[in-house]
């Protein structure tokens, strides 16, 4: 039988310094995912990593660790053993500078495609300074509202497309940045 896979994708959210992000298994065995990891960009860029998936070892533990790195200083920031890397899952992790400490975010990314021209949207509020936000589309009725820092919304269906979206400071209803021609695709 095929081995199983898990999918992958990590963010960097955390301002300080780039990171590198690490995989440790009770094997002994370490894998590199993202090497000197820009703020605000994506490991692998546009989708997921595919990895084979690893089983609980003999005390019932995950076998996989998670660790994050301070690049050029190897300081460890985080070293978690998350519960979403299981057989056939989807999952984003985001660094996130909390109060300046490295916070992992692990939502599973548990969606579903309606139609075959269909892709999904969800919204993470990764800002610090801003407790509470509301996030809009140019094109259509797609929206969240009032997202404290850390929050994450459920994964929508909307049709494939280019849109602009808009970021409000719930508290004032300022807008406070505007993202242009954002390609949402399959």
């Amino acid at each position: 039988a095929p081995q199983q896979r898990t999918n992958l994708r990590v963010f960097n959210a955390y301002a300080p310094s780039p990171i590198d992000v690490r995989l440790n298994t009770f094997g002994d065995e370490v894998r590199y995912l993202a090497q000197r990891l820009p703020f605000g960009k994506a490991w692998p860029e546009g989708g997921y990593a595919s990895m084979l998936t690893r089983t609980a070892d003999s005390t019932g533990k995950d076998s996989i660790s998670v660790d994050v790195i301070s690049y050029g200083v190897d300081t460890l920031l985080i070293d978690e053993y998350p519960d979403n890397l299981a057989a056939n899952a989807f999952a984003s992790y985001y660094i996130v500078d909390s109060a300046g400490q490295a916070v992992l975010i692990k939502p599973s990314d548990d969606f579903e495609f309606t139609a075959p021209d269909q892709a999904v949207v969800r919204f993470i509020n990764l800002y610090p300074n801003l407790n509470s936000v509301e996030f809009e589309s140019s094109k259509d009725e797609l929206g969240f509202v009032s997202f404290a820092f850390l929050n994450f919304s459920v994964f929508t269906n909307v049709p494939e497309g280019s849109r602009s979206f808009t970021v409000y400071n719930a508290a004032t209803g300022s807008a406070f940045a505007t993202l242009e021609d954002v390609n949402l695709e399959r």
